[in-house]
């Protein structure tokens, strides 16, 4: 069973998300789609993962919705150098306090918008939001096997409209390994019929980025005040040699405070550089 970090909830009383972690049992150099599961009466609508950063590195190739909406999924690897390690899963769960608006009803006011990329070296794919929804977050799968592996570069609201697109991207590393992504786009109507009163959905993004060129550059995000966290993005540079993320972490640093802490790395070929985290979360607002 995962457990639960903490919950938090909007200052309108009615949005209460909260933040699973579930870490794999024993130590393996490759995982595929750990689920970290939420309460039953919640909606996972966000999520991340942890590999590894030493002693050579494990990397991140998902973080997604599982079908039911009941977990967030992640996968991993090391990457022609061995790094046997236990991926840690996390998974953010929402509810809505009102007995006129079950898991059901909250699910059915929701849109997990899933599309696929061409293959690629470097696959990466936009997905946007669909009228009358508002996105809380996104997720990503690279699609391997076959071949020696592609690896994450970044899962975020994306450049060109950070507001509504959700961005992924992948590359293969030293070794040629064309594949294809999936990319997410996590959504919620724009208006919420609670009791026969219509609730706005006010969404919020944060950004941080690091501010030093280095070989394993991290940022760590505080996303406090009448929000709620729904979801967590990270976008390492893609300047060749190439930055690998390898942290995704939908809280400060583990901690009891919302947030978001990301982190990549070189792998085997030297680059020093630096890393953008996201942070989203909405309240309700009547009128």
């Amino acid at each position: 069973m995962a457990i639960k970090l903490f919950e938090r909830t909007d200052d309108s009383g009615l949005v209460t998300t909260a933040v699973f972690r579930q870490q794999a049992a024993a130590p393996a150099e490759h995982f595929f789609d750990l689920p970290a599961e939420v309460d039953g009466d919640m909606v996972v609508v966000g999520g991340g993962a942890t590999a590894a950063e030493l002693p050579n590195g494990a990397l991140l190739t998902a973080s997604h919705p599982n079908d039911d909406r009941s977990a967030w999924l992640a996968s991993s690897k090391d990457h022609r150098v061995p790094n046997p390690h236990q991926l840690i899963v996390f998974a953010i769960g929402m509810r809505i306090n009102s007995p006129f608006m079950p898991r059901s009803a909250l699910l059915n006011s929701l849109r997990f918008k899933q599309m696929t990329s061409v293959s690629a070296n470097h696959p990466s794919l936009t997905v946007d939001v669909d009228p009358g929804f508002t996105m809380i977050g996104g997720g990503f799968r690279v699609n391997w096997p076959p071949g020696p592996g592609n690896l994450a570069t970044g899962s975020f609201p994306g450049d060109a409209d950070p507001t509504s697109i959700w961005s992924a991207r992948s590359k293969d590393h030293i070794a040629p390994s064309p594949c294809t992504i999936d990319v997410w786009n996590v959504a919620i109507q724009n208006v919420l019929n609670i009791g026969g009163r219509p609730f706005q959905v006010d969404r919020r993004i944060d950004r941080l980025t690091s501010t030093d060129l280095v070989e394993h550059p991290s940022a760590e995000l505080q996303f406090g005040g009448p929000h709620v966290l729904t979801g967590v993005g990270a976008k390492a540079r893609v300047e060749e040699p190439g930055q690998l993320l390898w942290r995704l972490e939908p809280t400060a640093g583990g901690g009891s405070q919302p947030g978001v802490t990301g982190a990549s790395k070189d792998h085997q070929l030297v680059l020093r550089s630096i890393i953008t985290v996201s942070a989203l979360g909405i309240r309700l607002r009547t009128g």
